[in-house]
Protein backbone atom coordinates (compact mmCIF):
# COMPACT_ATOMS: atom_id res chain seq x y z
CA UNK A 1 0.00 0.00 0.00
CA UNK A 2 1.72 3.64 -1.06
CA UNK A 3 1.87 6.15 1.61
CA UNK A 4 0.99 9.28 0.64
CA UNK A 5 2.86 12.21 1.78
CA UNK A 6 2.07 15.48 3.36
CA UNK A 7 3.71 16.93 0.18
CA UNK A 8 1.69 15.68 -1.89
CA UNK A 9 -1.45 15.96 -0.62
CA UNK A 10 -0.81 19.34 -0.66
CA UNK A 11 0.52 20.07 -3.77
CA UNK A 12 -3.01 19.14 -5.21
CA UNK A 13 -4.75 20.90 -7.81
CA UNK A 14 -6.64 24.00 -7.23
CA UNK A 15 -9.94 22.46 -7.93
CA UNK A 16 -9.88 19.86 -5.16
CA UNK A 17 -9.02 23.09 -2.37
CA UNK A 18 -11.94 24.28 -4.08
CA UNK A 19 -13.99 21.36 -3.22
CA UNK A 20 -12.91 21.13 -0.04
CA UNK A 21 -13.24 24.76 1.33
CA UNK A 22 -17.07 24.81 -0.03
CA UNK A 23 -17.89 21.58 1.52
CA UNK A 24 -16.53 23.04 4.53
CA UNK A 25 -18.46 26.23 3.77
CA UNK A 26 -21.62 24.43 3.46
CA UNK A 27 -21.24 21.87 6.25
CA UNK A 28 -20.81 25.67 8.71
CA UNK A 29 -23.88 27.44 7.17
CA UNK A 30 -26.07 24.95 7.46
CA UNK A 31 -25.20 24.19 11.14
CA UNK A 32 -25.67 27.91 11.46
CA UNK A 33 -28.81 27.72 9.75
CA UNK A 34 -30.48 25.17 11.88
CA UNK A 35 -29.72 26.59 15.15
CA UNK A 36 -30.55 30.33 13.63
CA UNK A 37 -33.63 30.65 16.46
CA UNK A 38 -31.56 28.82 19.46
CA UNK A 39 -31.21 31.87 21.94
CA UNK A 40 -28.41 31.68 24.35
CA UNK A 41 -27.99 33.35 28.06
CA UNK A 42 -24.51 34.13 28.07
CA UNK A 43 -23.57 35.77 31.07
CA UNK A 44 -26.56 37.95 30.89
CA UNK A 45 -26.11 38.58 27.06
CA UNK A 46 -28.56 37.18 24.24
CA UNK A 47 -27.15 35.60 22.09
CA UNK A 48 -27.73 33.18 19.06
CA UNK A 49 -26.98 29.91 18.89
CA UNK A 50 -25.81 30.41 15.54
CA UNK A 51 -23.27 33.51 16.84
CA UNK A 52 -20.83 29.99 17.72
CA UNK A 53 -20.76 29.01 14.39
CA UNK A 54 -21.60 31.64 11.92
CA UNK A 55 -18.43 33.96 12.43
CA UNK A 56 -16.38 30.78 10.59
CA UNK A 57 -17.99 31.69 7.12
CA UNK A 58 -16.41 35.21 6.71
CA UNK A 59 -12.70 34.06 6.74
CA UNK A 60 -13.50 30.87 4.40
CA UNK A 61 -15.52 33.61 2.31
CA UNK A 62 -12.24 35.66 2.38
CA UNK A 63 -10.19 32.46 1.52
CA UNK A 64 -12.65 31.51 -1.79
CA UNK A 65 -12.14 34.88 -2.83
CA UNK A 66 -8.36 35.63 -2.47
CA UNK A 67 -7.01 32.66 -3.57
CA UNK A 68 -10.14 31.95 -6.87
CA UNK A 69 -11.69 35.34 -7.09
CA UNK A 70 -14.37 36.85 -6.99
CA UNK A 71 -17.05 35.17 -9.72
CA UNK A 72 -16.64 31.95 -7.59
CA UNK A 73 -16.98 33.57 -4.44
CA UNK A 74 -20.40 35.11 -6.18
CA UNK A 75 -21.50 31.68 -7.56
CA UNK A 76 -21.12 30.41 -3.96
CA UNK A 77 -23.59 32.88 -2.53
CA UNK A 78 -26.00 32.47 -5.34
CA UNK A 79 -25.98 28.72 -4.82
CA UNK A 80 -25.76 28.85 -1.31
CA UNK A 81 -29.01 30.79 -0.76
CA UNK A 82 -31.18 28.70 -3.65
CA UNK A 83 -29.58 25.60 -1.41
CA UNK A 84 -30.75 27.57 1.66
CA UNK A 85 -34.60 28.03 -0.08
CA UNK A 86 -34.19 24.02 -1.50
CA UNK A 87 -33.59 22.94 2.04
CA UNK A 88 -36.10 24.46 3.80
CA UNK A 89 -38.88 23.32 0.85
CA UNK A 90 -37.36 19.76 1.24
CA UNK A 91 -37.60 19.65 5.17
CA UNK A 92 -40.62 21.29 5.79
CA UNK A 93 -42.44 19.30 2.94
CA UNK A 94 -41.20 15.48 4.45
CA UNK A 95 -41.74 16.65 7.58
CA UNK A 96 -45.95 16.99 6.37
CA UNK A 97 -45.88 13.54 5.92
CA UNK A 98 -48.40 11.37 7.99
CA UNK A 99 -47.00 10.00 10.97
CA UNK A 100 -47.89 6.94 12.83
CA UNK A 101 -50.14 7.70 15.86
CA UNK A 102 -47.87 6.79 18.07
CA UNK A 103 -44.78 8.39 16.66
CA UNK A 104 -44.77 11.76 19.23
CA UNK A 105 -42.74 14.40 17.84
CA UNK A 106 -44.80 15.22 14.73
CA UNK A 107 -45.69 18.78 15.43
CA UNK A 108 -41.63 19.40 16.87
CA UNK A 109 -40.54 18.09 13.50
CA UNK A 110 -43.33 21.00 11.86
CA UNK A 111 -42.30 23.86 14.23
CA UNK A 112 -38.66 23.74 13.30
CA UNK A 113 -38.69 23.29 9.64
CA UNK A 114 -41.96 25.73 9.27
CA UNK A 115 -39.20 28.08 11.44
CA UNK A 116 -36.59 26.87 8.44
CA UNK A 117 -38.08 29.82 5.97
CA UNK A 118 -38.52 32.48 7.80
CA UNK A 119 -34.94 31.92 8.67
CA UNK A 120 -34.02 32.00 4.70
CA UNK A 121 -36.28 34.64 4.18
CA UNK A 122 -33.87 36.89 6.70
CA UNK A 123 -30.74 35.21 5.76
CA UNK A 124 -31.51 35.37 1.74
CA UNK A 125 -31.06 39.21 1.47
CA UNK A 126 -28.82 39.18 4.40
CA UNK A 127 -26.03 37.00 3.28
CA UNK A 128 -25.89 38.24 0.16
CA UNK A 129 -25.39 41.77 0.84
CA UNK A 130 -22.95 41.00 3.57
CA UNK A 131 -21.28 38.31 1.41
CA UNK A 132 -20.96 40.62 -1.62
CA UNK A 133 -19.89 43.38 0.80
CA UNK A 134 -17.11 41.22 2.56
CA UNK A 135 -15.76 40.47 -0.91
CA UNK A 136 -15.64 43.28 -2.57
CA UNK A 137 -13.74 45.28 0.24
CA UNK A 138 -11.41 42.36 0.74
CA UNK A 139 -10.54 42.61 -3.29
CA UNK A 140 -10.54 46.02 -3.41
CA UNK A 141 -7.95 46.33 -0.60
CA UNK A 142 -6.21 43.59 -2.64
CA UNK A 143 -5.57 45.89 -5.34
CA UNK A 144 -4.45 48.97 -3.61
CA UNK A 145 -1.81 46.33 -1.25
CA UNK A 146 -0.66 44.51 -4.41
CA UNK A 147 -2.47 41.10 -2.89
CA UNK A 148 -0.38 41.54 0.55
CA UNK A 149 -1.79 41.71 4.36
CA UNK A 150 -4.36 39.50 3.60
CA UNK A 151 -5.25 38.76 7.53
CA UNK A 152 -5.37 42.87 8.29
CA UNK A 153 -8.00 42.90 5.13
CA UNK A 154 -9.44 39.96 5.72
CA UNK A 155 -10.31 41.12 9.57
CA UNK A 156 -11.43 44.36 8.26
CA UNK A 157 -13.68 43.22 5.40
CA UNK A 158 -14.91 41.04 8.33
CA UNK A 159 -15.73 43.49 10.39
CA UNK A 160 -17.63 45.14 7.30
CA UNK A 161 -19.82 42.06 6.67
CA UNK A 162 -20.17 40.83 10.39
CA UNK A 163 -21.64 44.29 11.12
CA UNK A 164 -24.56 44.36 7.72
CA UNK A 165 -25.52 40.93 8.19
CA UNK A 166 -25.76 41.41 12.35
CA UNK A 167 -27.97 44.18 11.77
CA UNK A 168 -30.31 42.98 8.36
CA UNK A 169 -30.78 39.25 9.74
CA UNK A 170 -31.24 40.16 13.67
CA UNK A 171 -33.86 42.64 12.76
CA UNK A 172 -35.87 40.92 9.89
CA UNK A 173 -35.87 37.05 11.68
CA UNK A 174 -36.53 38.90 15.57
CA UNK A 175 -38.59 42.02 15.07
CA UNK A 176 -40.35 41.83 11.93
CA UNK A 177 -41.71 38.06 12.63
CA UNK A 178 -42.34 39.38 16.22
CA UNK A 179 -39.57 36.74 18.03
CA UNK A 180 -38.53 39.39 19.93
CA UNK A 181 -39.07 43.00 21.06
CA UNK A 182 -36.51 46.08 19.57
CA UNK A 183 -34.91 46.12 22.95
CA UNK A 184 -33.80 42.50 23.02
CA UNK A 185 -33.36 42.78 19.29
CA UNK A 186 -30.47 45.45 19.71
CA UNK A 187 -29.15 43.77 22.92
CA UNK A 188 -28.95 40.66 20.61
CA UNK A 189 -27.21 42.59 17.93
CA UNK A 190 -24.77 44.16 20.10
CA UNK A 191 -23.69 40.98 21.85
CA UNK A 192 -23.66 38.84 18.49
CA UNK A 193 -21.52 41.24 16.65
CA UNK A 194 -19.02 41.57 19.64
CA UNK A 195 -18.66 38.05 19.81
CA UNK A 196 -18.56 37.46 16.10
CA UNK A 197 -15.78 39.70 15.72
CA UNK A 198 -13.83 38.36 18.64
CA UNK A 199 -14.35 34.90 17.31
CA UNK A 200 -13.29 36.06 13.81
CA UNK A 201 -10.06 37.53 14.71
CA UNK A 202 -9.09 33.60 15.93
CA UNK A 203 -10.14 32.51 13.31
CA UNK A 204 -8.56 34.93 10.55
CA UNK A 205 -5.06 34.20 12.34
CA UNK A 206 -4.53 30.47 11.11
CA UNK A 207 -6.85 31.17 8.20
CA UNK A 208 -4.40 33.93 6.98
CA UNK A 209 -1.52 31.41 7.67
CA UNK A 210 -3.70 28.46 5.11
CA UNK A 211 -4.04 31.29 2.63
CA UNK A 212 -0.35 32.14 2.77
CA UNK A 213 0.65 28.44 2.70
CA UNK A 214 -1.68 27.70 -0.09
CA UNK A 215 -0.22 31.03 -2.08
CA UNK A 216 3.09 29.86 -1.52
CA UNK A 217 1.84 26.23 -2.87
CA UNK A 218 0.10 27.94 -6.36
CA UNK A 219 2.76 29.50 -6.88
CA UNK A 220 5.72 26.99 -6.83
CA UNK A 221 3.07 25.00 -9.00
CA UNK A 222 2.88 27.65 -11.33
CA UNK A 223 6.07 29.72 -11.31
CA UNK A 224 5.08 32.12 -14.67
CA UNK A 225 1.97 33.22 -13.27
CA UNK A 226 2.59 36.71 -12.24
CA UNK A 227 0.92 38.25 -9.41
CA UNK A 228 0.30 41.47 -11.30
CA UNK A 229 -1.66 42.04 -14.59
CA UNK A 230 -3.12 45.28 -15.74
CA UNK A 231 -6.80 45.31 -16.41
CA UNK A 232 -7.35 48.31 -17.56
CA UNK A 233 -4.87 51.95 -18.59
CA UNK A 234 -5.26 53.17 -15.17
CA UNK A 235 -4.54 50.94 -12.09
CA UNK A 236 -3.40 47.07 -11.81
CA UNK A 237 -5.12 44.17 -9.93
CA UNK A 238 -3.13 41.18 -8.53
CA UNK A 239 -3.99 37.65 -9.60
CA UNK A 240 -3.50 34.36 -7.76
Amino acid sequence: MKKISINKLLNLDRKYYLITLGMLYSTIFFSSFIMGYKVVDFHHHLLCASVFIFPLLFPINDSITEIFGLQVTYLLIATTIFCEFLFSTLTHTVASFPSPELWPNQNMYLSLTDGFFKIAAADSFSLAISFIINAHFLKKWGIKLSGKNFFIRSLGATAIGEFVFTIITNFIAFKSFEVANLSETLNIIFSDYIFKMIYSFLFCIPNALFVHRLKIIFKKSNPDNDKIIAFSQIKPRYQN
